[in-house]
Parts: structure tokens; sequence; C-alpha cells
């Protein structure tokens, strides 16, 4: 049935994936105890502080009592109730976090709750799990498993397997995919003198939002190497480029390519420049309106890469508002990005790596991003293999696989550290090579691949081909 529906790709990306998948799985990852342990004390330690400054400020009462915490949030404190359909509603969990304060003393109250649930959920989410490895296991690795195609998109997703320490009653897990990045620093390569790498690539949803809008002021962006989230600060912050500092560039970070994902409300502020993002990025503005003619109309939508969405339920307000907007826009770059083209890369590094005999192996895969540990006569090995695989054989598997000549140049950046997220990241464009590897001409965008480096006498070519 999938080879009738030409998407008999989609399936072999996923078999092709599968043993790489095991064999990270099978890695484990490493933590570095003496951070960790650092870590969890610090948590600790600020969270009892927290909970003994909060039970001076309720000054007797019981905060597990409903009533009782009730009573001082709105009569002691003075928050005004909420209203629930018409009838006064008093909230004493994790809702109170959203109020705002009038008085010094609710904002020291607030300040104190929002601490505290963010101690408690690093503790419980995090860090007395890594706690647990670190203390009860002499090798200070653990495991987690990944699933493929179960999101929508189908991007890989990941799962904790529940393991069973002395220190706490229940059973803890941790996945791989979404730890904070706060804790990158965390983990370490488990080798002596060995480092933790990792390769991904640059801006990845942005080219590909690039590609499927065939929008040629993205291309142009991306080959003169401008600084997009620059213009998102200088839009938020009402100045030119020049002025924006490096503080305002990285509090405008989130708000960049919230318009590649249906962002179309906020502050007045986030308003004028999503406004001002589609008058940029007139092509990919384009490409989104007609995707959402097309739902609308045929309830499903068919993209480059053969998959389907499905919305039963699609329809439009009068006003104009659609509710399935932002999966529409979405969905597509999610897919090509991140469940096709980082999968395409991976595989390719994985098999380079067991062809050449390297001591490197992997150890993760992050939505946009490979991981491996690797000694230090190997990191130049692995930076040219990541170009290759990102900026040579993604383009050769998309054309021959799915029929998709990409058209738009990818980039690659590469960080190498004796724990993960440290050191300077490098970021390697096509446009470094010598010769045009990108033309524009006339609204028609040409790449031209990169070929495939030869180092120490091994095409990679050739051994991916074998």
């Amino acid at each position: 049935e999938m080879e009738e529906r030409d998407v008999l790709h989609l399936f072999y990306n996923r078999c092709l994936l599968s043993p790489v998948l095991a064999d990270i799985e099978l890695n484990g990852v490493h933590l570095d105890k003496e951070r960790v342990c650092e870590e969890h004390d610090i948590a600790s330690r600020r969270m009892a502080e927290v909970e003994a400054d909060l039970m001076d400020m309720i000054d007797g009462r019981n905060p597990r009592s409903v009533p009782q915490m009730q009573e001082f949030i709105y009569d002691v404190l003075k928050f005004k109730p909420l209203k629930k359909r018409g009838v006064e509603w008093r909230p004493t969990g994790e809702e109170v976090l959203q109020f705002k304060a009038r008085t010094k003393k609710q904002q020291a109250f607030l300040d104190l709750k929002k601490e505290f649930a963010q101690l408690n959920a690093d503790l419980s989410k995090n860090l007395d799990y890594f706690y647990g490895v670190v203390t009860e296991r002499e090798d200070c690795l653990f495991y987690a498993q990944f699933n493929q195609a179960q999101t929508v998109t189908h991007r890989l997703s990941s799962s904790g397997i529940k393991t069973k320490f002395e220190m706490y009653p229940k059973a803890k897990s941790i996945q791989l995919q979404n730890s904070p990045r706060k804790y990158k620093r965390l983990y370490s390569a488990r080798n002596p003198d060995w480092y933790v790498i990792e390769m991904d690539g640059a801006q990845i949803e942005f080219r590909v939002a690039g590609y499927i809008g065939q929008d040629t002021r993205i291309c142009q962006d991306i080959v003169d190497g401008v600084d997009v989230h620059r213009f998102t600060a200088s839009v938020l912050n009402h100045c030119d480029e020049e002025e924006v500092t490096k503080d305002q560039r990285t509090d405008a970070k989130p708000d960049t390519f919230k318009p590649l994902y249906g962002g179309q409300y906020g502050t007045d502020d986030q308003m004028a420049y999503y406004e001002a993002f589609r008058n940029k990025y007139q092509d990919i503005t384009q490409a989104q309106q007609d995707w959402l003619m097309k739902v609308l109309r045929n309830k499903e939508i068919t993209h480059p890469t053969g998959i389907t969405f499905y919305y039963p339920n699609a329809s439009m307000s009068g006003s104009g508002y659609c509710q399935d907007f932002p999966s529409v826009c979405n969905y597509p770059v999610q897919n090509l990005a991140t469940a096709e083209i980082i999968p395409i890369a991976l595989v390719a590094i994985w098999h380079v790596m067991k062809a050449m005999k390297l001591q490197s192996f992997l150890v993760n895969t992050v939505h946009d991003s490979v991981i491996s540990e690797s000694p230090r006569d190997e990191l130049e090995l692995m930076y040219e293999i990541s170009k290759w695989a990102f900026l040579w054989w993604v383009y050769e598997f998309l054309d021959i696989c799915y029929d998709l000549q990409f058209n738009v140049p990818l980039g690659v950046g590469y960080q190498a550290h004796t724990h993960w997220g440290g050191g300077k990241e490098v970021f390697f464009e096509p446009s470094q090579y010598d010769g045009e590897v990108v033309k524009i001409d006339k609204g028609e965008i040409t790449v031209t691949a990169i070929p495939p480096t030869k180092m120490d006498g091994v095409d990679y070519s050739s051994l991916y081909k074998d």
C-alpha cells in the first residue's frame, strides 16, 4: 500500500534509522558525578531555604490545608478570587502563580512560590534521578529509548526506562531528548581525555521553510550570513539593527521563528514583529496561506516528502481565524527538517564511523543534533564527516529516495568539549567553499551540493554506497 501511494521512502528511512537508534540506546549517556552532586546539593539547600521562608510567611498555617491557604491568600494577602463560569473560585495550587501582584507582600509571596515550584521541578524531574545514577551506579551511565513515528510530524521522541534506586521509594526515569539546556553541563565523556561532540543542522527549520516556500529572501539571508535574531530584536526594541545589544538579541530569540509556526498573537511589539516578518519573507508567508486554503477545502494536505496531514474539523471563523493554522504552518517544516533531514545525516554519520572503524561512538540525538563521544585525535575527522553528511549526502539522499531537489544551502554547527554544550560552537556554511555554491536569479534558487570530502585516502561516498 505504501508503494502504491509512493511513500515507501518514508518507511525506508525508518528502517535505516532503527539499527542506529538501537546502537545509541545501548551506549547510554554518562554523567559527571562531581557536577551532579554539586548541582543537587545547591538545589536541595536552596529549596529548604525557600520552604522555610514560605512557612514563616504563612505564619503557622498548614500549606497542605486548602481552607487555611485560601484564608491566607485571599483574606490576608488580599488577592482577588477568580471567576469560573460566573462562580467565585479560590485556587491555592499552580493557578496562583499566574496572579499579578499589587503589593510588595503579594510579590514576595509569588516570588517564593515560583522559585519553590521551579526547584521542586528541577529536583523531581531531573536532579534526583541524576543523583541516584551517580551515587548508586559506579559507571555513572543511564539509558533510555527512542520512539519512531509516534509524533504527528514523525520526529523522534524518547521515553525513560524506569530505574529503582535505594534512596527513593518509587522508581524514576528520565528521557534523552528534553533535558533542560542548563543541565547539559552535567553530561560528560566517560573516557579520560575524550570529548562530547555536538553536530547539528544550523537553523535547519528556517532553511527548510525557505525550501518549502521557495523563499528567495530567506535563501539570500542565509548566503549573506544575515543575523535574523538581530532583526527580530531591532523590531521588538524599536531601534536599528546596529544598536541592538547582546542581551536584546538573546531575549529576542524565542520570537524569531514564531511566524514560521503560525504565531499571530502576542504583545503589541510581538504583533509588530510578526507583521515585519511576513513582509520580509513574503514567499513563505504566501505558502502558508496556500496550505491553509488547501486544508480548508480538502481537510488534508500532502507535502513534498509524501506525508499527508489530516484536518477533519478545519474551519474558519467569521473573523478569519482557523485554530489549525499553527499546525498547518509547523508540521511540514518540522517534518522535513527534524523527521527526515536530521535522521538522514545521523544514519550517514553512523555508517561512515563504522566503516572507518573509529573509536568514536554516538550517544544521543536531540531534534536537530547528533551527539558523540570521541577521542582527541578524531575531533577533526568527526568535523569533516559531519560536513559531508549534512552538506552533501542529505542532498543526494533526498534526490535519490524522495525525488526532492533541495535547493537551499544547509549549514553545520559543531561543538566539542569535555562536557556537553561546553566550548565555542563553530559554524560551517556552504559559502565558505571556493566557487559558487548558491545562485539566486529571477526568483530561481539553485544549489550545487558540496562534493564528498576525502580524508586519509577514504572516499566517504563509496563507503556509504557499499
